[in-house]
């Protein structure tokens, strides 16, 4: 082997040692490991019945709540996120379109003494398409 040979291999070995290379022959990856890093993640299952939101929905309590609303006074009102005012006289609220079965949309109106007292409730329903009214 001559003397420039000897060079450019101590050369070549330092730059890959330098580059955390090895002069060891690489290892294939294992196709079966390759494999599962290509792969996209499960999908999530399907939540189950009883997992449904809508299924507690109580049509009855819901109406016998609504009811109790009716002829309170505005000031009597405590607002949440499933009671909330959507009318007062001629003034409509602006209000989300989010469906929230059981929540109360609570209408007001003047009860000629110039208290504005609850007089229509309208009960969200899972199907959103036939609310529960109650005068």
């Amino acid at each position: 082997m001559s003397r420039t040979s000897l060079v450019a291999g101590s050369v070549l070995a330092l730059l890959l040692l330098g580059c955390g290379g090895t002069l060891e022959p690489s290892a294939s990856p294992d196709p079966a490991e390759e494999q599962e890093a290509r792969e996209a993640p499960a999908a999530p299952e399907a939540p189950e019945e009883t997992d449904d939101p809508f299924a507690d929905f109580d049509r009855d309590g819901s109406r016998e709540l609504a009811e109790s609303y009716l002829d309170v006074p505005e000031d009597e009102i405590e607002e949440s996120g499933m009671v909330r005012v959507v009318r007062r006289g001629d003034e409509d609220f602006m209000v989300t379109m989010d469906l929230r079965p059981g929540r109360l949309n609570l209408e007001l109106d003047d009860d000629g003494s110039g208290t504005y007292v609850v007089t229509r409730v309208k009960v969200e329903t899972p199907d959103g398409q036939d609310p529960l009214i109650v005068e």
